[in-house]
């Protein structure tokens, strides 16, 4: 058995004070129960160390995990956004027909993420209020070339 080809990806978009706003917003809106399921179908992340799952109910852990999940997205997402023309792991493309750029990244993996960039990209980019707003602002960004 050998390695698989990954390849991530989130539309490119240039990061602006007020469009931080708008991300943030948009991942607040969503509500628990989809964050949640989101987690459950991508992310797989567990409430954090500094709770003590034993002591919260069931609706308050939920709450809290929901809250873990929104703020590991907005993390990532900004971090990827705010970096993008730094890392040597990442390249942007545009294919024929599409009105925006696209930030890739990507690699060989023998189970792991090939690139660090790609771990960032897991973490948000099947989120589909992140996808659809940054899209948004890479068509935006793409008007103005």
């Amino acid at each position: 058995m050998g390695a698989d080809l990954i390849l991530t990806s989130l539309p490119h978009c240039q990061l602006t004070d007020e469009r931080k706003v708008k991300i943030r917003e948009a991942v607040e809106g969503v509500p628990d129960k989809e964050v949640l399921a989101f987690n459950s179908d991508f992310r797989c992340v567990e409430l954090s160390d500094e709770k003590d799952p034993s002591s919260l109910s069931e609706e308050e852990h939920d709450k809290e995990l929901a809250k873990e999940v929104r703020e590991d997205i907005l993390e990532a997402c900004l971090e990827i956004l705010r970096d993008a023309d730094e890392p040597r792991d990442t390249s942007t493309i545009r294919f024929p027909g599409m009105k925006y750029d696209v930030l890739i990244s990507g690699g060989m993996s023998w189970g792991d993420m090939p690139t660090d960039s790609c771990g960032l990209f897991a973490r948000c980019e099947s989120f589909a209020p992140i996808w659809g707003l940054l899209q948004a602002f890479a068509e935006e960004d793409f008007k103005c070339q």
